[in-house]
């Protein structure tokens, strides 16, 4: 699977949030740890100015695996959709608890982020980002 396209840090450009506050400030880096395994780092800046940082690793194979902390949800599937756009999703004791899609647009500098929980009435919230890729 050629994921190339992905890899590298993003920087956030523009937010529009229907959870939580939108960043002053982030990025988002992709890494290759192996032919099938991904790495996800993000940093922000909360709304109380203090810098976050969330890491996980994902194999890359539309398989559900264990996921820790297992308070967010306890397996994650990432999946290759097509040569642009890669899904996870997450799921806590068999129902899916948040979905987020990556997508590369054509000039390969931009990439498109959507992020959804599903709440416990089953109300979907979306958070929509988009990133430059860093030089």
């Amino acid at each position: 699977m050629d994921v190339t396209q992905f890899l590298g840090t993003w920087v956030n450009q523009e937010n529009e949030y229907e959870f939580g506050q939108p960043p002053a400030d982030a990025s988002y880096t992709i890494s290759q740890l192996s032919s099938d395994e991904l790495q996800f780092d993000m940093s922000w800046l909360d709304a109380n100015n203090q810098r976050q940082l969330m890491s996980y690793t994902s194999v890359l194979d539309g398989q559900k695996h264990p996921y820790e902390p297992q308070e967010i949800a306890d397996q994650v599937q990432t999946t290759l959709i097509t040569a642009n756009r890669m899904e996870t999703r997450s799921y806590k004791n068999g129902h899916e608890v948040a979905f987020a899609s990556r997508a590369v647009q054509a000039n390969g500098q931009h990439m498109e982020v959507i992020q959804q929980i599903t709440q416990a009435d089953g109300t979907v919230l979306t958070n929509k980002s988009l990133y430059y890729k860093k030089a």
